[in-house]
């Protein structure tokens, strides 16, 4: 009858408008139980993020500092990494800064007493970090959440061959004395009088490229070149850069002398800055070592790698528009010596030259960390960077050079919310979101870390 129909008319009007209530009761207490997970993820962070005189000091080596600091960091500064993510409208995880790599590029930030001081002086980032506009943070109470090693700068880790202490720790595979593809290692072999039949080539083929790369010899113009046999040396290091790479130098430092105990030796003090050498990345990268003058390459090649002609103020400096500091040094900064390693940060920090305006936007520390600590048993928290992210972007391009073009549509802080919401919903298991507001006045108060949009 119509009065039945009516009346299972009515009855579906009210099942959809129960379950339209019941859907939006349920969306209303996700959205609450999202909000205070996020407040309580952001206070905790906050309270991590002021170190003060809270030093890491072990008597341990090894896996036991490993465990050692670990435990400190569980209450003391915010180990993370900053991510580019992929993707839309799904985002996939892992979130990683997409170089391959068997380790991860990770970096610590906490207000130490002296970072604070330096904060109030304009002269260090309250949140030293790679420019992207989503960042994981690490769960220091999971295992596999542990350091490898340390810098303080960036020290192209990528570019590292493992060590006793783990990936990403040791020389520069290309290290002149310990690099793995050093060439280098088998003329300083031949010359030792150790020849066989295959040094013998690695040898000659070693030279055989660097006179290649310093040579203007071009088949197509083969009787045009020099005879450095003949004439003075005369290839500047500079022109290896520019003419041979083809790309603008930016700064590094390493020890003065380029053995391994010189190394252990000065990271044990930052002090040692005044003692070593700022030189072109490209050139360090080249030769393994900016020790240009040794015995080896005078033996080698009967004269200097090039003859150091740098007279950008920028590489002296160790401070370079849009580029960062890299660390080139044989060694890095064991478990236990990790607390002096940010001291060197600091110490860099302080050495800002007076023509950058405000502080640094490309000294961060890296650490290397294992690649289980990216799953989502290892993460506890994804960040961005909210209504500030153009702000952040806008600071690092401002000390980039003027012809820099930003690499990022207008609306990307848009997608950097979005997948950092959809990793941490997806991938990273629910963890909470947060954002990051660090200003100098957030920073003092301890206060950078939110839940505002």
């Amino acid at each position: 009858s119509s009065f039945f129909k009516r009346k299972v008319a009515v009855a579906v009007v009210v099942v959809v408008l129960s379950i339209g209530v019941a859907s939006t009761q349920a969306v209303a207490a996700q959205d609450k139980n999202a909000t205070a997970a996020c407040e309580a993820m952001a206070e905790k962070l906050n309270q991590r993020y002021l170190v003060g005189s809270n030093r890491f000091n072990t008597t341990e080596t090894g896996q036991e500092a490993r465990d050692d600091l670990r435990e400190w960091m569980n209450s003391n500064g915010i180990l993370l990494s900053m991510c580019n993510p992929q993707g839309y409208p799904d985002v996939y995880g892992p979130c990683t800064d997409e170089y391959p790599m068997d380790h991860i590029a990770a970096t610590w930030v906490g207000l130490t007493d002296r970072a604070k001081e330096l904060v109030e002086a304009d002269t260090f980032s309250p949140f030293p970090v790679f420019a992207a506009g989503v960042g994981v943070v690490f769960d220091p109470t999971f295992e596999q959440v542990q350091v490898h090693c340390s810098s303080p700068t960036d020290s192209t880790s990528a570019g590292r061959q493992p060590n006793e202490d783990g990936p990403g720790c040791g020389p520069m595979t290309n290290n002149m004395l310990y690099g793995k593809d050093s060439k280098f290692a088998d003329v300083q072999a031949y010359l030792a009088g150790d020849a066989n039949a295959t040094v013998e080539f690695a040898a000659a083929d070693a030279l055989k490229q660097y006179y290649k790369m310093v040579s203007k010899w071009d088949q197509m113009n083969w009787k045009q070149g020099e005879d450095f046999a003949e004439a003075p040396f005369n290839v500047t290091c500079k022109q290896i850069v520019e003419d041979s790479l083809g790309l603008d130098p930016w700064p590094a430092v390493t020890p003065a002398e380029n053995t391994m105990e010189a190394c252990r030796a000065f990271i044990s003090d930052p002090k040692n800055l005044n003692k070593g050498k700022f030189g072109p990345f490209q050139v360090l990268g080249s030769a393994g070592t900016w020790d240009i003058n040794s015995t080896l390459i005078q033996d080698a090649l009967g004269h200097e790698f090039c003859i150091d002609d740098e007279d950008d103020p920028c590489i002296e400096e160790g401070s370079c528009p849009g580029k960062p500091l890299e660390w080139v040094g044989v060694c890095t900064w064991k478990p236990e010596d990790f607390m002096t390693s940010i001291d060197f940060q600091h110490e860099l920090g302080s050495m800002k030259p007076a023509r950058v305006d405000g502080p640094s936007a490309f000294l961060w520390n890296e650490i290397s960390v294992p690649l289980e600590a990216n799953t989502p048993q290892g993460v506890e928290a994804v960040f961005h960077f909210g209504s500030y992210f153009d702000t952040f972007i806008a600071n690092s391009l401002s000390q980039s050079p003027s012809e820099t073009a930003d690499p990022l549509p207008a609306d990307y802080a848009e997608y950097a919310k979005y997948a950092a919401q959809k990793l941490a919903e997806g991938y990273y298991g629910g963890v909470p979101v947060v954002t990051v507001t660090p200003t100098k006045e957030n920073a003092l108060a301890g206060k950078i870390f939110g839940c505002s949009p």
